[in-house]
């Protein structure tokens, strides 16, 4: 519903020039995908990615790439979404936060397309990289616990849902005591 009352919003705006333009357009792009049309939220990427191209702000194209990465995936383009999550991870690499969400995608692409060692190598190189748990490590956990069980590895697939459950456990006590203290 959220979601629907800023697709609206978003569509009512008519400066499309420069940066504002480009939050707009890709913020209606991500809108219409969320509400279930990865087609045309794709079209839209791509011609926003034309249109905005004087843009070179590493991360604001990264966050881009990761977006039409996650709609080509939706769609099966799998070798597209790829390319595109390739060079996400590349212009995101300044940005910790945001690389680890687009090394969560890279898994589940590598995942999707049945490279599953691949996908695991990946997830493992998101889920070393922090010294505590965010909610990309323990994603990360459970498509790579998803992997091992593919793999007919089922100890390894408990143990990497353990750790996933036991990650979302201090997250959830970490959202807790920041409500509190924000309360």
């Amino acid at each position: 519903q959220q979601i629907e009352r800023a697709k609206k919003h978003l569509e009512s705006v008519d400066n499309m020039d420069g940066l504002i333009g480009m939050f707009v357009h890709f913020g209606r792009a991500q809108a219409i995908g969320r509400t279930g049309d990865p087609s045309k939220a794709l079209r839209l990427m791509e011609q926003g990615l034309k249109r905005y191209a004087q843009i070179k702000n590493p991360i604001y194209r990264g966050l881009t790439h990761h977006f039409v990465a996650e709609m080509n995936l939706a769609l099966g383009n799998l070798g597209a979404a790829l390319g595109y999550i390739n060079s996400a991870i590349e212009l995101l690499s300044a940005s910790p936060a945001r690389s680890r969400e687009s090394l969560l995608l890279a898994g589940e692409i590598f995942k999707a397309r049945g490279d599953l060692e691949e996908a695991i190598r990946v997830l493992d190189s998101l889920i070393s990289s922090s010294s505590e748990p965010f909610l990309e490590e323990s994603e990360a956990l459970r498509v790579k616990a998803g992997c091992l069980a593919q793999l007919s590895r089922p100890d390894a697939a408990l143990a990497a849902w353990q750790q996933a459950h036991e990650a979302h456990e201090v997250l959830d006590e970490k959202i807790s005591t920041s409500r509190a203290e924000f309360s």
